[in-house]
C-alpha cells in the first residue's frame, strides 16, 4: 500500500494506492486507487511480457497491454505498448529518471506506435474482477447497484454489457 503525503501534495484526489504484485519478480499486474473516503475508484490491470530478455532473471518485463476502469464513471480504457525497444541509460539519466515506478525493472523502453486497435466494440475489454473477499481490511469495495447489475450481466454474457442487458458494447 502506497499512501500520499499531505504534506506535498495536499489536493491530490487519492489518498491511497493498493499494489497487486507478482511475488516473484516483484512486478505490479494490477493497481488500485482510493479516495479519501476509503472507496475504490480505479482500477489498472497490466500484462506484463518479457521486453528485454537480456535483463538478469527477474527483470526486463513491461506492460504490454493495460486495461483502466474509472470505477465512479464506468469508463474503461487502454494503452498498448506492443513495439518497445531496451534502452541504454548513463548513470547520470539514471539519476535523473529514477522514480519507484522504473525502480522494480531497472531498464526503460521506447515505444512506438501500436497497431494493435480494437476494431470492434464487440471485441472490447471486460471489466477486471473487483474480488472483494480479498484482504478486505484494506479494500473498500462499494459500487452502485446499477453498476453490479453491468457486471452481473458481462460475467453472464462474456463481454462488455452496459445497463445490465444483454446487449455488447456497440449495441443498440
Amino acid at each position: 500500500m502506497a499512501r500520499i503525503k499531505p504534506e506535498i501534495v495536499p489536493d491530490y484526489n487519492e489518498k491511497y494506492l493498493i499494489f497487486w504484485m507478482d511475488k516473484h519478480y516483484f512486478y505490479p499486474i494490477r493497481t488500485e486507487k482510493y479516495d479519501h473516503q476509503d472507496k475504490l475508484m480505479m482500477v489498472e490491470v497490466r500484462n506484463p511480457r518479457l521486453e528485454n530478455p537480456a535483463m538478469p532473471e527477474g527483470f526486463g518485463y513491461a506492460a504490454s497491454l493495460t486495461v483502466y476502469w474509472d470505477i465512479n464513471h464506468d469508463i474503461m480504457s487502454y494503452s498498448m505498448h506492443d513495439g518497445n525497444e531496451a534502452m541504454t541509460w548513463t548513470e547520470e539519466q539514471k539519476g535523473m529518471l529514477f522514480t519507484p515506478e522504473f525502480m522494480r525493472r531497472q531498464w526503460l523502453v521506447k515505444p512506438v506506435k501500436t497497431q494493435g486497435l480494437i476494431q470492434n466494440p464487440d471485441d472490447y475489454f471486460m471489466r477486471p474482477h473487483l474480488d472483494p473477499e480479498k484482504f478486505p481490511d484494506v479494500r473498500h469495495i462499494e459500487i452502485s447497484p446499477e453498476l453490479q447489475a453491468r457486471i452481473a450481466a458481462q460475467d453472464s454474457a462474456g463481454h462488455l454489457v452496459f445497463d445490465g442487458g444483454a446487449a455488447p458494447a456497440g449495441g443498440e
